[in-house]
């Protein structure tokens, strides 16, 4: 069975259409990036793509919440020039209490000359992935993982 993961990141930008369809293709990347590496994915942004005004905004985020609660993991889109700063996201930062108040593991995604970049231990089914067995036993039979809280990747590391 696999692991099922969550991408967070900015929806919404000041630029409106334009820039909605930037964060969008961002976490999309993120999301294919998983993909390829065995994780099954929710991405609210593919979820709910340019809904906006179809429902209150407020119960976007309880349904993504809804998600994101059988997640193993919250992926973390990265900042990347021309997007959306995650911690600009009210949405975003939501997102990421709710990962803490529920022991659930963040982890930030990097990005370098346009290549999304996981980090080593987060690469799914990689004989370097510490946290694997652990999460995937914990997980898979049900619950949180103990270890949940402790496993957390930032991106200024």
């Amino acid at each position: 069975m696999k692991l099922l993961a969550y991408v967070a990141g900015p929806y919404r930008d000041k630029r409106g259409h334009f820039g909605v369809s930037l964060n969008i293709q961002r976490a999309t990347m993120v999301a294919m990036k998983l993909r390829q590496q065995g994780y099954a994915v929710f991405c609210p942004h593919c979820n709910t793509a340019h809904q906006d005004g179809l429902i209150p905004d407020e119960q976007f985020i309880e349904e993504d919440f809804c998600f994101l609660e059988n997640c193993a993991v919250c992926f973390i889109v990265p900042n990347m020039p021309g997007y959306t700063k995650v911690e600009e996201s009210k949405g975003t930062m939501r997102e990421i209490q709710f990962c803490h108040d529920h022991a659930i593991p963040v982890v930030s995604v990097h990005c370098s000359n346009g290549v999304i970049i996981l980090p080593d231990e987060w690469r799914y089914g990689d004989e370097r992935n510490r946290f694997y067995s652990i999460l995937s036993r914990e997980y898979i039979d049900g619950g949180v993982p103990e270890s949940a809280g402790e496993i957390c990747a930032d991106a200024g590391q």
